[in-house]
């Protein structure tokens, strides 16, 4: 996921998402309709993406606002910061052994 694509979303901000249709950002961006999807390397699929939403003003409003929504619900940063530490906590509790040049040199330091 581009890192732009959160900083889009906080602003409140209707999207061109140029990406490739199967990837999350396309997902994403359909599926919240926070915008429109143009294909990479399809400078006129862009330009009618623009259009398209040049064309419909009225409906600009309310992609701001499913936008700013979907960066407060699923993105904040104190939210996303706690589930990456659970999922960080809930790892398996594993001894990781070092290769043995590491051990070596570890006990050397040691003495």
């Amino acid at each position: 996921m581009p890192s732009k694509f959160y900083g889009v979303l906080a602003s409140g901000t209707p999207l061109v998402a140029v990406a490739p249709e199967d990837c999350e950002l396309s997902q994403l961006t359909r599926t919240h309709r926070l915008g429109a999807v143009a294909a990479p390397g399809q400078p006129r699929a862009l330009a009618g993406a623009i259009l398209a939403l040049a064309d419909r003003p009225g409906e600009l409003p309310a992609m701001d606002a499913r936008a700013r929504r979907l960066a407060e619900r699923s993105f904040d940063r104190r939210q996303v910061t706690a589930r990456f530490a659970d999922l960080l906590h809930n790892l398996p509790n594993t001894e990781r052994q070092q290769p043995p040049s590491c051990r070596k040199s570890q006990s050397t330091a040691k003495n």
